[in-house]
């Protein structure tokens, strides 16, 4: 009973807090204007999708992300992306996987890091996320079959 009280109190602060989070939880391209960034989410699978950061800036344009021949294996359900300005995409594969990429300013480039490698990467992200992060856990422990 307990675990279903908490399951409901984390589900009512995410419901506020997505409303400014924007947790991405669909393919598609995903559009964040005031950053010049465009998250293109795509895949022939649920449980496969590639995740593009594409940054059309004046003075730099690229992008980062899982590569086209390298899709992210997803939980079709239970996984959420949340772009952070301006220059991070967090990724949460619906097991217990959580992805950074990011663009680095010094020098010009990018880099991608997990949480497999480096564990402290869940406490470092976004508080939306974390928050969805959590939540899908305890449903996972409530019902596993999900």
């Amino acid at each position: 009973m307990k675990k279903r009280t908490l399951i409901v109190i984390l589900f009512s602060i995410l419901s506020v807090q997505g409303m400014r989070a924007e947790l991405i939880t669909s393919a598609g391209k995903h559009a964040y204007q005031e950053s010049n960034v465009v998250i293109d989410i795509s895949g022939t699978k649920p449980t496969e999708m590639n995740f593009t950061m594409v940054f059309d800036l004046p003075q730099f344009k690229g992008q980062t992300g899982t590569g086209k021949g390298s899709p992210m294996n997803l939980s079709s359900k239970r996984w959420a992306a949340q772009f952070v300005a301006p220059n991070q995409l967090w990724i949460f594969d619906g097991f217990g996987k959580l992805t950074l990429f990011e663009r680095t300013i010094e020098p010009n480039g990018f880099k991608g890091s997990d949480s497999e490698v480096i564990p402290t990467l869940m406490a470092n992200a976004p508080e939306e996320l974390r928050l969805f992060m959590t939540l899908t856990t305890l449903r996972l422990q409530t019902n596993p079959i999900e």
